[in-house]
């Protein structure tokens, strides 16, 4: 790799991190306010709600990765036209491929990490969620019993609890 290729791929890495973490952010925050419900219906803790949302994030980042690539890129390209780099190497007489070259290497290195997601990370993080969920809807006491507010289970029977020790 040239200078001007390294330069490029440093610059397109940095904006694809920045890209891919901002929408991560907001795609997670989105989702995890979908679950909220867990925390104020199920009385489940805060742990467990967080738990949960997080081992969804590989599922996410998969999905966010290739548009983040491709943002990155379009960012690094229309940066370095406004500052005439691109026009500079191509008037130097430097091939197209050159410039597209660090892309292409960017492109393919998140292609091979999301491979890698998807076969390992992901299948073990969807276990241990369905694991998560399970032990959510199993705990009975849970959802019926609440702390501080009067539950009616069945007709005829109304349970208050202080609070849980």
């Amino acid at each position: 790799m040239t200078l001007f290729s390294r330069y490029m791929f440093r610059q397109v890495a940095n904006a694809f991190l920045v890209m891919l973490l901002t929408l991560t952010a907001i795609v997670w925050l989105a989702t995890a306010l979908k679950e909220l419900d867990l925390i104020t219906s199920q009385g489940q803790g805060l742990v467990l709600f967080f738990q949960m949302t997080m081992l969804s994030l590989p599922s996410l980042m998969t999905l966010i990765a290739p548009n983040a690539v491709l943002m990155a890129a379009l960012y690094t390209l229309d940066r370095m036209n406004g500052d005439s780099e691109v026009i500079v190497m191509t008037a130097a007489g430097a091939p197209v491929w050159r410039i597209c070259s660090s892309l292409i290497a960017v492109a393919a290195i998140v292609s091979m990490v999301i491979l890698l997601v998807n076969v390992v990370v992901n299948p073990a993080c969807m276990r241990v969620l369905r694991d998560f969920i399970t032990q959510v809807r199993a705990d009975i006491i849970s959802q019926v019993l609440q702390p501080g507010r009067f539950s009616s289970p069945e007709r005829g029977l109304t349970f208050h609890i202080r609070d849980r020790s």
